[in-house]
Order: structure tokens, then C-alpha cells, then sequence
């Protein structure tokens, strides 16, 4: 799979299916704070679609993907020097992962959508060593929720 010009491109998400859509960012990591600006974002080359439907999940879940980044910082697991990589929120059908890649002050960070629909969607809270569920539901329930908003 081509890597995406903004976010964090390694084996595994060079092994994603050709038509997965994919959200990318390369953001300035401040003191645990995730700054994402809007001209150093990507996706994939899926149709539109796909990406309201990526940002729409993203929207929803970034307040907690931000907080599991600052307790990250906040607990010296995340360092602006560290090459370790972070998988923020882990489901069938849904992941988000990222690191500061050694580069001080900056953290590529990449979502994507599988197109298995049923599996659950957690988003996860590394505190010390121990991974917990902060929320649920799945991508199905999001489109729900989101055909009856619309209405």
C-alpha cells in the first residue's frame, strides 16, 4: 500500500488492503498536547465517502485519543526522542496508532477503517503497563447514530 504523504507509515500499515480508507498527520507534540493543523493531514485515495465516514469516527474519538496521548506524556512513556510506536485505539474494524519517531516535537499519527463491520470498537487507556476500554460500540452504531442525526 502506498504510505501516505502526512502520518505514520510502517510494516503494518503498509500491509493494509489497497482500498482501506486511511487518515494520516504529522502534529506538533507539546508538553503531551497533540496539535494537528490542517496542512499536514492526509488520506488515502479511497473514494469520498469513505473519509466523511473516517472523519466522522475521528471527530467522535479524538478527545480520547488525545488523553491517552497526554497520560502517555504525562507518565514518560512518550518522549519527543522515542521511536516507540502507540497503538491509541485497537478494534477489528477501526485503529489508530502513531509515534514521535524520534523527532522531537512532532507525532505521525494514522487511522484506519477494515471494512468488517460487527467487531467491537474500543478505545484504549495505557495506565502503567495495563490497557483499559474507555468506551464501546461499533462502526455500525456510529452510522446509526449518524442517518438519525441527519434526519
Amino acid at each position: 500500500m502506498k504510505d501516505l504523504m502526512w502520518g505514520f507509515n510502517n510494516a503494518e500499515t503498509r500491509a493494509l488492503p489497497e482500498d482501506t480508507p486511511r487518515w494520516g498527520a504529522r502534529a506538533i507534540l507539546d508538553g503531551g498536547f497533540l496539535d494537528l493543523l490542517p496542512d499536514r493531514q492526509s488520506y488515502s485515495e479511497q473514494p469520498f465517502p469513505d473519509h466523511i465516514e473516517l472523519t466522522t469516527i475521528l471527530d467522535r474519538y479524538m478527545p480520547e485519543i488525545r488523553d491517552v496521548i497526554q497520560k502517555l506524556w504525562d507518565r514518560g512513556r512518550l518522549r519527543q526522542d522515542s521511536e516507540e510506536v502507540f497503538v491509541l485505539l485497537d478494534a477489528e474494524d477501526f485503529k489508530v496508532m502513531g509515534s514521535a519517531k524520534g523527532s522531537y516535537g512532532y507525532f505521525y499519527i494514522t487511522a484506519w477503517i477494515s471494512k468488517d463491520e460487527d467487531q467491537p470498537l474500543r478505545v484504549l487507556n495505557h495506565m502503567e503497563g495495563a490497557v483499559a476500554v474507555l468506551l464501546q460500540g461499533t462502526i455500525e452504531d456510529w452510522r446509526r447514530d449518524l442517518r438519525a442525526a441527519s434526519r
